[in-house]
């Protein structure tokens, strides 16, 4: 039987459970859609699915006699399956030997056992860091900002509402010093970005691409807006810029449903970059929060098991066919976050595990200056890409945030004082 076929056969089941109570229902469809989308990824990762066509059928059947509780068990048993093919076989990194990462105990947390919504604790566990501050000096210049919220390239004249995204630097600056005129350029960067949306959902951008083709402006900023707006609600100690921001989420919800009805393209688009995927899953998993919509959350995570599926052996997070060091630290800094958002306990430790093994290729090629090696970059630092005219170098911002964010969450000391060193580079070399 088709994935389609079940598709349509479990919802028309689904929905005329007549005597089900509504909460059962309601959680038999988002364990139904949570199932879809991780039927559609291992499809996409090219499994063998014909193992399941008997639990398909066994779901089809407990629709026919209303069994609710047969149709969770089906759901149940075919979510084992799905974990069983999911296995990790024997890998071999580039070396051709077994990949020591793979191999060793499984690394824990203060913080990777418990849903803790991690961001502003991590945040507030590094304020006292100098170098961590300067950090946020350094990405989160209140001069990107003007006094109509336009953020960076949108200064001059609208471009894109990616941009705006640089508000969550100034907002995670605000915090550590609390500084009023911080918090002021946030919230307003995030109305402006409001202010360019379509009635439809989408943002406009002044490029002239079409919203589906400019789908990932949407994605970064949405992403960013929804970590301002928990980071917010987690320090409960600005309640007219969090109201500020709540006030959006009704446009918030206008956007999600137009990137739910174009998830093919956002495949499409950033099925080739990891880090891409997971500024996808962000979107959706924040804003899904947020809304209170399980079923965004569902699709976010299925973006997040597709990044972590589809991991090397040794750790790399595939860009363009390669590894590519600036990237990796984008990819990492981000599975963090949602790693810090993520209710599902067998997912976190998914997530967990991947950052542990990635930063594990990340750390040996930032050298003793605190420089990031380019080495076999495919597409920062060696002149390889450009963006808006300026040739893409490697994001120091980024490597620096994402290994103190690990330093914090895996009580890993090695991984703050490379955070330090990658600053001391940055901040010399400009």
């Amino acid at each position: 039987m088709h994935w389609y076929r079940w598709a349509l056969v479990a919802l028309l089941g689904i929905a005329t459970l007549g005597h089900a109570e509504e909460l059962d229902k309601r959680a038999l469809r988002d364990r139904y859609d949570e199932l879809k989308q991780h039927y559609e990824g291992l499809k996409r990762r090219g499994f063998d699915l014909r193992v399941t066509d008997a639990q398909v059928q066994a779901i089809e059947q407990a629709r026919q006699h209303n069994d609710l509780r047969g149709l969770a068990a089906a759901l149940s048993e075919l979510d084992a399956t799905f974990q069983t093919l999911e296995q990790p076989k024997p890998t071999q990194s580039d070396a051709g030997a077994p990949s020591a990462a793979i191999q060793s105990p499984v690394a824990t947390s203060p913080l990777s056992t418990s849903p803790v919504k991690a961001q502003r604790a991590v945040i507030r566990t590094l304020a006292s860091n100098a170098t961590f501050r300067q950090l946020l000096a350094y990405k989160g210049n209140p001069r990107r900002i003007d006094a109509s919220g336009a953020a960076g390239r949108n200064i001059d004249e609208f471009s894109d509402v990616a941009a705006q995204r640089d508000a969550g630097w100034v907002l995670a600056l605000a915090l550590v010093e609390a500084n009023p005129e911080l918090f002021e350029k946030a919230a307003r960067a995030a109305e402006f970005a409001f202010g360019k949306q379509d009635p439809s959902g989408y943002f406009h951008n002044g490029q002239g691409a079409s919203p589906r083709t400019a789908i990932n402006a949407d994605t970064f900023f949405l992403q960013a807006y929804g970590q301002m707006l928990w980071i917010l609600k987690e320090d409960n100690s600005q309640p007219a810029y969090t109201a500020r921001l709540e006030a959006l989420l009704p446009k918030v919800r206008q956007a999600m449903a137009w990137l739910r009805q174009n998830t093919d393209e956002m495949l499409r688009q950033d099925g080739h970059t990891a880090n891409r995927l997971v500024f996808d899953a962000l979107a959706f998993q924040l804003n899904g929060k947020l809304l209170d919509d399980p079923s965004l959350v569902v699709i976010g995570n299925g973006f997040l098991r597709d990044v972590v599926a589809a991991q090397r052996g040794d750790g790399v997070f595939v860009e363009k066919g390669g590894h590519d060091s600036s990237y990796q630290a984008v990819t990492l800094m981000n599975l963090q976050i949602a790693w810090s958002y993520s209710d599902d306990a067998r997912l976190r430790q998914q997530l967990f595990d991947a950052v542990r093994l990635g930063m594990a290729w990340l750390k040996p090629r930032i050298l003793t200056s605190g420089e990031v090696s380019a080495e076999g970059n495919t597409r920062t630092g060696l002149g390889q890409e450009s963006f808006f005219g300026k040739v893409k170098e490697i994001n120091y911002g980024e490597v620096a945030y994402c290994l103190y964010y690990w330093s914090v969450i895996a009580d890993d000391a090695e991984a703050g004082r490379l955070a330090d060193s990658v600053m001391a580079f940055a901040l010399k070399h400009g």
